[in-house]
């Protein structure tokens, strides 16, 4: 007990502490809409997911790409560790190519 004790006071106030009864293991750390005849690419890099904000699952592919006025979230693991990237790739849509 007294390690759990020094453990937590050993962290920082600004590390972010999971919620292990969360159900979901990822959250959303950004979101993206894709404007008029705009399209936008999301595609990961490293460890991250992306939803449709219309999606009920957790997280999805690791590839979306949002066409005029849908909006997405990128989605990072609770857990400690390296943190998620991605690229994203606005434009005209006949210009963003689409995921393979």
């Amino acid at each position: 007990m007294t390690r759990w004790a020094l453990l937590l006071c050993a962290c920082s106030y600004g590390t972010h502490v999971p919620d292990i009864t969360e159900p979901c293991p990822r959250v959303p750390i950004a979101a993206y809409t894709a404007g008029a005849e705009q399209c936008i690419l999301l595609n990961d890099v490293e460890l991250a997911l992306f939803k449709l904000d219309t999606s009920e699952s957790c997280s999805g592919p690791p590839c979306l790409r949002l066409e005029p006025g849908q909006t997405a979230y990128v989605m990072e693991k609770i857990k400690p560790g390296p943190a998620a990237r991605w690229t994203a790739q606005h434009g005209p849509c006949a210009e963003v190519p689409k995921c393979e």
